[in-house]
């Protein structure tokens, strides 16, 4: 599908470009005369007070949806517990600052023992995924079973005669073929991440226009 010429699109993807030049050339290069280092620190500070504008409208959406679901009866209680308990964890962080008792108590004794339960239910999904993979279709699903086997019983605080060469075997996977995998989707990922990030300063990708 061809692009439609807008000045205002092109204006945008212009200044986008030339915010990301300046931005990744005062980490490498330092001209001057040009001040990059300065003005990647101004262009940073404008990213925070931007990203915290961006917190604010997110938190102006969660009041405007919850009130919406209110009023049409649709999961209200639910709602309406999460609007009483985010005024009055924002009101009480605004009074006694981040150490509040209201907001230690909180993050205590209702945000940790969400997280436990979350990844406790994580666990059986793992558990599913696990299963799933190491079903023997061919010669690399029973290596895969193999090595995953040993690994586990490396963990078992159990002694048997050749309990020490386990953990030796467990460790070189660890420290060699799964650090190469790691290292290798790390890589990856960081090629991606330059290569969007190319497409946005040359104005190839424009996800803030229309």
């Amino acid at each position: 599908m061809k692009r439609r010429f807008s000045v205002l699109s092109s204006l945008y993807a212009v200044i986008a470009g030339a915010v990301g030049t300046i931005v990744l050339l005062g980490f490498f290069v330092d001209l001057e005369g040009f001040h990059l280092r300065d003005l990647q620190t101004i262009l940073l500070d404008w990213v925070v007070t931007v990203a915290a504008f961006a917190f604010l409208l997110g938190a102006i959406n969660v009041v405007r949806v919850n009130l919406m679901r209110i009023r049409q009866r649709k999961g209200g209680l639910y709602s309406l517990v999460t609007l009483t308990a985010m005024f009055a964890v924002l009101a009480f962080g605004l009074a006694d600052g981040p150490q509040s008792m209201v907001v230690r108590w909180t993050f205590d004794w209702v945000l940790v023992p969400l997280q436990a339960t979350l990844f406790s239910l994580m666990a059986f999904f793992v558990i599913v995924a696990a299963w799933r993979v190491f079903r023997l279709r061919n010669l690399e699903s029973l290596l895969l079973l193999l090595v995953g086997v040993l690994v586990l019983l490396s963990q078992v605080p159990l002694r048997f005669p050749w309990a020490e060469d386990l953990a030796g075997f467990k460790n070189w996977i660890l420290a060699v073929p799964a650090m190469a995998g790691a290292r290798g989707i790390i890589l990856g990922v960081t090629l991606g991440i330059v290569t969007t990030g190319l497409r946005l300063i040359m104005g190839i990708d424009r996800p803030y226009s229309d």
